[in-house]
């Protein structure tokens, strides 16, 4: 294919074919809701949350320029704050009205949530 332009015929260059699969889901889920509907225990759930922790904090340190601490058994603290981070996103799914209420520190909100010890 020629293009002409001041005056002069110039070659455009090939252009590679490129070939792109993709697949569609047809609800798009939360990776929580992907972990929880996989795991069958606990146990494996809280592992596989502190694993997925570890990896968003190790892209966060890598795209800040910081050397990422490079860990191979998680650490208890992964474990607990992954148990935590599994109960606020039950929490905040089963209660979101509540705690949008509680935020806004709306004294009137009497929901059931209040009797607990909500971690928000």
């Amino acid at each position: 294919m020629e293009e002409k332009g001041d005056g002069e015929n110039q070659q455009l260059p090939d252009i590679n074919e490129i070939n792109v699969n993709a697949a569609m889901l047809p609800n798009p889920t939360n990776t929580i809701d992907t972990l929880i509907n996989h795991c069958s225990s606990w146990q494996r759930l809280k592992r596989a949350v502190a694993w997925w922790l570890r990896l968003k904090t190790f892209l966060f340190q890598r795209a800040k320029g910081t050397p990422p601490e490079k860990k191979e058994r998680l650490t208890v603290d992964e474990l607990e704050n992954a148990e935590m981070a599994i109960i606020r996103y039950i929490q905040h799914q089963e209660f979101a009205e509540e705690i949008r209420n509680l935020q806004s520190s709306s004294k009137s909100s009497r929901g059931t949530l209040l009797r607990l010890d909500p971690e928000l």
